[in-house]
């Protein structure tokens, strides 16, 4: 949040479970490791915190050049954090640890979300409307991927890593091809920027939170809308599946977050 904590709840009761507050900055990004004991959070101060999940407890602060964080994500076995900060630098770390393990340079573009490709060897970058796929080791070019109108906002790749979803500026979720780098589709998905892009864990939906207050289940196959989820009362910038499918989380700008059924119908229009 911009009042510089993360917050952990409980999501039978609602109640607050934690209070996570030790950045000095907003907090913009925020990611559990595969197992749940750990959770990430980068902010604007430049640092990226680990947090005991159980215990809502520091475990260790990560500090190196890139300026403020943009985004990070886990290796599927927690082994590495990838960190991704607005000057385009992205850093890797080594878990547990927390010893930097490597980082790539950056373009002298302004970074705005990251994913890991599916074989975790590569890491997909947004930066000023493309999206670049570089090699881990090396940070070698692999594909380009240009088509959003205007800036990306959110990467997400499919549980069978076989597409990539985005997002921006441009009210547009679009899905590629990862292997080609072709446009699946091109969704006109929302009247006002979408900022973030969730796959459903058996790939089948994804849903899109936007700063029309918002949130939308799309079906991947048909490409179209199976579900519109309206009650927060400003800007939606955050949506997440459950687990099992069932709900979604989703958070906005009038400091509140949500959760809510699935419930994938055709919308009469």
């Amino acid at each position: 949040s911009d009042d510089r904590t993360v917050r952990l709840w409980r999501t039978v009761s609602g109640r607050e479970a934690h209070v996570l507050d030790a950045h000095e900055g907003w907090v913009w990004a925020v990611e559990f490791s595969p197992r749940g004991r750990i959770l990430a959070s980068g902010s604007i101060d430049g640092t990226v915190r680990l947090w005991s999940s159980e215990r809502g407890t520091l475990l260790k602060t990560l500090t190196a050049e890139g300026g403020p964080v943009a985004d990070l994500a886990f290796t599927r076995d927690g082994a590495m954090l990838v960190v991704g900060h607005e000057t385009g630098r992205v850093n890797l770390w080594s878990l547990p640890a927390g010893e930097l393990a490597g980082h790539l340079l950056g373009d002298g573009r302004v970074l705005a979300a990251l994913c890991l490709g599916p074989s975790e060897r590569s890491v997909l970058l947004s930066s000023d409307g493309r999206i670049k796929r570089r090699a881990l080791d090396d940070g070698r070019l692999l594909r380009l991927f240009s088509g959003h109108d205007g800036w990306v906002y959110s990467l997400a790749m499919s549980p069978n890593g076989a597409i990539l979803a985005s997002t921006g500026s441009d009210n547009r979720v679009k899905l590629w091809t990862l292997a080609t780098g072709k446009i699946l589709g091109s969704i006109p998905a929302h009247q006002e920027a979408v900022h973030d892009v969730s796959w459903s864990p058996d790939g089948t939906l994804i849903a899109s939170a936007s700063w029309d207050g918002t949130v939308r289940v799309w079906s991947v196959t048909e490409k179209r809308e199976v579900q519109v989820i309206r009650g927060h009362q400003d800007r939606v910038g955050a949506v997440a599946f459950s687990p099992d499918g069932k709900r979604l989380a989703t958070a906005g700008g009038d400091q509140t977050a949500r959760l809510w059924f699935v419930n994938p119908r055709p919308v009469r229009r």
